[in-house]
């Protein structure tokens, strides 16, 4: 992804909130590739846990690669890893745990069947 103007500062440095958006962005594609639906009203997924380790600024303009993997998977939780690259250079280095929540009772639930296969 291109870093747009809406996502520095002035002085022309990704803001660190919007480097969390490229995570977020770059999760969905995760769960579009492998054909996991993520709009499915049987639960929500929320956002449990964030760590981020800033190892360079990333600029306005700049192209930005964005991985992330599926490190583990627990009964009620999945970590992804993620590294944020431009070229060969990192940028930052993060990792999420996410949580599915009953729509409805709003309480924490077992990952779903499909959701490693």
């Amino acid at each position: 992804m291109t870093v747009q103007f809406e996502d520095v500062d002035s002085y022309q440095i990704v803001h660190h909130t919007k480097l969390v958006a490229y995570l977020e962005r770059a999760r969905v594609q995760f769960f579009r590739r492998i054909g996991f639906d993520i709009t499915s009203k049987m639960y929500e997924m929320v956002l449990y846990t964030i760590t981020m380790t800033f190892k360079k600024p990333a600029r306005f303009l700049d192209n930005l690669t964005v991985s992330v993997k599926l490190k583990s998977t627990e009964t009620f939780k999945c970590t992804f890893a993620y590294r944020i690259l431009r070229n060969s250079d990192l940028i930052a280095k993060a990792e999420t745990e996410i949580a599915f929540v009953d729509p409805e009772t709003k309480k924490i639930v077992p990952l779903p069947e499909n959701f490693t296969d």
